[in-house]
């Protein structure tokens, strides 16, 4: 049986992954993601790839990185998903580029 690449990030096949959209369609029914969603920082961590949060801080402090943003409403922070996903899908390229 054929091996299927799945996304490390995602974990789902490749293929399901827009790079148009820079979103995943990997368990929904909706080819994309409301560019509008904010979300917590334990989803941004967990999107992340399980990082801590010093780890989203210190992506915060470093401009080369270029990581989100957050938007402060009250005392707490929120991302917008698809600008997280977006810079998730951003390093992909560079890391496959740079390992070619």
């Amino acid at each position: 049986m054929p091996q299927i690449e799945t996304d490390k990030v995602f974990n789902c096949p490749n293929e399901l992954i827009s790079p148009k959209l820079e979103t995943s369609n990997c368990g929904s029914s909706v080819g994309n993601i409301d560019p509008d969603k904010l979300i917590k920082p334990e989803t941004v961590r967990e999107l992340c790839g399980g990082v801590s949060d010093m780890s989203i801080w210190r992506w915060l402090q470093d401009p080369e990185l270029g990581f989100p943003v957050p938007v402060h409403i009250s005392k707490n922070r929120y991302w917008f998903e698809v600008e997280v996903r977006a810079w998730i899908n951003e390093q992909r390229r560079k890391s496959r580029s740079a390992s070619a």
